[in-house]
């Protein structure tokens, strides 16, 4: 039962969060009070620098 609510807090739980820090940061995400990030479109740091063939 552990098990199953850790995965089920992984698949709900955001990786990242943006916060607007000044009333620009508000203004430009309308106003809300923070981004929730679930899932990255892109690959960040080491890992993308790393070739396919490298990791194997």
């Amino acid at each position: 039962m552990q098990e199953l609510k850790k995965e089920i807090l992984k698949s709900i739980v955001p990786r990242a969060v943006l916060f607007p820090m000044n009333e620009k940061a508000k203004a430009s995400i309308a106003n809300e009070k923070l981004i929730s990030i679930t899932r990255f479109p892109y690959k960040i740091g080491r890992e993308s620098r790393v070739s396919k063939n490298e990791r194997g």
